[in-house]
């Protein structure tokens, strides 16, 4: 089934504090994080994609080889066996820039390439249960919006990005993203806004915290 495209604004929460909270995100939601360096990604990341695999539940990462590498590095050290998630299909890891790649046409997000893909992402993680038996909750990560918007503007990303909200109302899961906040200049400021009217919560990227490390 072909999923409906709705443009209009979706977000119900934009964050007011340094302090992100992915766990604010329900089923069905679609969060943003902004941030300034990786480290403030991976470090929600991995809270997120943990505390979805220590639930029994499956978490799908759609990141670049050099963030899904240190994901891994960091779950390992949290004492989490990648290995067996992975196994149990319990971790669905894709490399974002391939997947990017087999969506485009000609520089533009074909939509049926982009569904079937993330379609089977999830699939993936849905096809298995949890301890009692019962269908696991999917935890998604997406970045391939985010090398969408590097690589073409931030306007190319917005499509895909409703792409997901209409994927949400046919399959139960919950996703969120990053971008950071030097692909955004001054003159993408529209653009910058359309984004987040995408989400459902908007988690606004940390500058105390890039004050203290610059």
């Amino acid at each position: 089934m072909k999923p409906r495209i709705d443009f209009r604004p979706h977000t119900r929460f934009v964050s007011d504090s340094t302090a992100a909270d992915w766990s604010r995100v329900p089923s069905r939601g679609h969060g943003v994080q902004f941030y300034y360096t990786d480290d403030q990604l991976l470090r929600l990341l991995t809270r997120y994609a943990g505390m979805a695999l220590v639930g029994g539940d499956a978490a799908v990462v759609i990141a670049t080889d050099a963030h899904l590498e240190a994901l891994e590095e960091r779950l390992a050290a949290r004492g989490l066996d990648v290995s067996i998630a992975r196994r149990e299909g319990r971790l669905v890891a894709a490399d974002a820039r391939k997947v990017l790649d087999e969506q485009l046409i000609g520089g533009c997000v074909d939509e049926s390439k982009a569904q079937a893909t993330l379609e089977g992402l999830i699939g993936r993680a849905r096809a298995g249960a949890n301890a009692d038996g019962d269908p696991m909750r999917v935890f998604v990560f997406g970045e391939v919006v985010a090398l969408l918007a590097a690589q073409h503007a931030p306007e190319e990303a917005l499509r895909l990005e409703e792409l997901w909200n209409a994927l949400s109302g046919v399959h139960a899961f919950t996703l969120c993203c990053g971008y950071p906040m030097a692909i955004f200049g001054q003159h993408h400021a529209a653009s910058f806004v359309r984004l987040c009217a995408t989400h459902s919560h908007v988690f606004h990227a940390s500058a105390a915290t890039h004050q203290r490390l610059t």
